[in-house]
């Protein structure tokens, strides 16, 4: 609460705990990054993971599923949305 209201009006602690909070974020940048690439990997490779799975099924089986077709095309949409970001 007192952080808030320090912030809010102009006063002379405002100045001090700008150039702190400045300090403390510096250099996150690449940690943040690193993250969500390593979270995107993780996702993307998971949807491959399970495209593969619907493939291989759908060949140990030889007939075409319905529901098969609408998962892989579903897995596909979102490795290519994915791939794109």
């Amino acid at each position: 609460m007192t952080m808030i209201l320090i912030l809010l009006f102009r006063n002379p602690l405002r100045k001090l705990v700008i150039l702190g909070m400045n300090q403390l974020k510096q250099g996150k940048g690449p940690l943040v990054a690193k993250t969500v690439a390593t979270t995107l990997i993780v996702v993307f490779t998971s949807v491959l993971h399970n495209a593969l799975q619907i493939r291989k099924r759908l060949l140990d089986t030889g007939a075409v599923n319905s529901t098969d077709e609408i998962l892989m095309a579903d897995r596909i949409l979102e490795a290519t949305l994915l791939g794109n970001s």
